[in-house]
């Protein structure tokens, strides 16, 4: 068992584009602020979208809770519910042309308090996969396909073969009562 689900077809062509496009027009900005970074490997951007711009959270959120309740439930994660778990903090990644072979994991030090993570892919893309390296599994980006995995070292993952520009927006479940959780 790999504790890796895939959904498909959660988030519509239409909600994942808007999503690109509001990161874009973030991205663009000549000053795009605090909530733009660009990653020391040089072909990535992450987009923090939060205030009037995490309102695109409604495009995914409803969908997004059946896939939650479903990998909780398969795999008897926790007893807490989605708003509960859910980071409020969320992230738009653009990863340029040119391949991006960093393995890496979804929790550190840092961030004790992740115990799973997630990613919505926001287009499609016929030569980038998804490697998780411990699992010998790769998932091949197609819009509004969500995966939902364990945060932990055993779920190290990265992207291989990258040609073109790759979009997706990723981010994590919490215990609670370590603060960082959406309100409700």
């Amino acid at each position: 068992m790999d504790f890796i689900k895939i959904y498909d077809n959660i988030v519509s062509e239409e909600n994942c584009s808007a999503i690109i496009d509001a990161a874009e027009n973030i991205i663009g900005r000549e000053d795009p602020g605090h909530g733009v970074k660009q990653m020391p490997n040089g072909v990535s951007v992450d987009c923090h979208l939060y205030g009037s711009i995490n309102r695109l959270r409604e495009l995914f959120v409803e969908p997004f809770w059946q896939c939650w309740n479903d990998y909780s439930k398969s795999f008897d994660v926790t007893n807490r519910t989605f708003p509960e778990t859910l980071d409020e903090h969320w992230i738009v990644e653009k990863t340029h042309m040119g391949e991006f072979k960093d393995k890496h994991e979804q929790s550190s030090a840092f961030e004790r308090d992740r115990f799973a993570a997630w990613i919505l892919f926001l287009n499609t893309m016929d030569t980038n996969v998804e490697e998780f390296v411990n699992q010998d599994l790769t998932i091949k980006p197609v819009t509004g396909r969500i995966v939902i995995f364990p945060a932990s070292f055993t779920h190290k993952h990265r992207q291989l073969d990258l040609h073109g520009n790759r979009y997706v927006s990723r981010g994590w479940f919490r215990y609670p009562e370590r603060g960082g959780i959406i309100k409700t």
